[in-house]
């Protein structure tokens, strides 16, 4: 059920553990909990595979304790994919588009081995010159692997301090993809260098709402979990960013009072459609804030990189007050099973009779909890698309 390696690499003994919590992401980084009794505890293991899944887990925290009924000790950490944010921007990268997956490929090639290694790679090896203001590289080698399906467009963007890892989840989220790191093992050590190297592989789930229901007519859940919440939407955001007053522009200036100063400032408004309040009409929540633009210099120059990154500005603030919509299902391997007929990050359908709603979903979180021979399964889907309700009879 599980395999444990030691830093090199190399299989040691296997563990009779008691309890196994394996938590799969695709948008984020996954991690895992295993509980045993002391003296199946092994020291020299570093990393955990669970068989059948493409993860490596590392050991990061070890917690020994004595109960009434024994001792144990219980091991925890993230997947490998971790490394990637243990490095960070030293200077925010604006906004910048790849097209044509030759052309992402390339990049995201250049793009990890600059940013996640050690060290970079020779000149010309992927691209020539750096172009990544990165401190920090944690891994002993990092490639992109040859089977990658890259999407055929592709934004990156960074702020100051970001790590790696969040930069490169955010931009392959945009287009629906996830990572998947295997390892790299050294055979020895060598003084100077991690032990560590990555292998990054990306991927898109596949689109599943024709083939594969959830729902209490296909007798495949034991429990569901659906929530709408809507109490922190806003749909409309009016961004303002002071400019001095050598600033020269044809759009309209704004002049405020400020600590008993006038100053001058430029708006720019977007409006989110797909986040406006349900059943109230045309209502368009308004919310009004501040940009403090940095990593550009406020000047005439520069106003269309400035607006641009006014509206980023916005779509940030759109993502922390967007409706909340999560479903959650604990279910039973029946009628569809789990990683032969659908795995993590597909888009399934989701019908819940009990409210009449009917949803399509990207998979985007398996929660699995191994022992005595049984695997309980708990799915969590991303933002619903909601349906057309249909009365399903199986």
């Amino acid at each position: 059920m599980i395999k444990c390696l030691n830093k090199f690499g190399e299989e040691v003994k296997m563990i009779d553990f008691i309890e196994l919590q394996w938590s799969r992401k695709y948008f984020e980084c996954g991690s895992f909990v295993l509980y045993m009794a002391a003296k199946d505890y092994d020291p020299d293991v570093k990393y955990i595979q669970c068989i059948g899944r493409p993860e490596t887990a590392m050991v990061q925290k070890v917690v020994y304790e004595e109960k009434n009924n024994g001792e144990f000790v219980t091991l925890s950490g993230f997947f490998i994919d971790k490394v990637l944010d243990w490095s960070a921007y030293t200077i925010p990268i604006s906004t910048v588009t790849f097209k044509g997956q030759a052309e992402v490929k390339k990049r995201l090639k250049q793009w990890i081995l600059e940013t996640v290694s050690y060290k970079y790679a020779e000149s010309g090896d992927v691209y020539g010159e750096p172009h990544w203001d990165v401190a920090g590289g944690t891994v002993n080698g990092a490639r992109l692997s040859a089977d990658s399906d890259v999407p055929s467009e592709l934004s990156i963007s960074a702020e100051l301090g970001e790590s790696t890892g969040s930069a490169m989840r955010k931009a392959l989220k945009s287009a629906g993809y996830t990572l998947i790191c295997s390892p790299i093992f050294s055979a020895k050590e060598d003084p100077g260098k991690p032990l560590l190297g990555i292998e990054l592989h990306v991927q898109k789930g596949r689109d599943l709402r024709d083939d594969v229901f959830f729902g209490e007519a296909w007798g495949n859940i034991s429990k569901c979990e659906y929530a709408c919440d809507e109490s922190g939407i806003y749909s409309g955001f009016l961004v303002s960013q002071e400019i001095p007053d050598d600033f020269k522009t044809s759009n309209e200036v704004h002049g405020f009072w400020k600590d008993g100063k006038k100053v001058r400032a430029i708006h720019e408004y977007v409006q989110f459609d797909n986040n406006i309040p349900s059943n109230l009409g045309h209502c368009i929540p308004l919310k009004v804030f501040n940009a403090s633009i940095s990593g550009v210099e406020i000047k005439s120059e520069n106003e269309a990189l400035i607006r641009s990154k006014m509206r980023d500005a916005a779509r940030l603030e759109m993502l922390n007050n967007y409706k909340q919509e999560t479903i959650s299902v604990d279910v039973l391997q029946h009628r569809f099973y789990y990683l032969k007929d659908y795995d993590l990050g597909d888009i399934c359908t989701i019908n819940i009779d009990s409210i009449q709603k009917e949803f399509t979903s990207r998979l985007v979180e398996v929660r699995e909890v191994h022992s005595k021979n049984t695997v309980k399964v708990e799915l969590v889907f991303g933002t619903p698309n909601r349906q057309t309700y249909r009365k399903v009879d199986v």
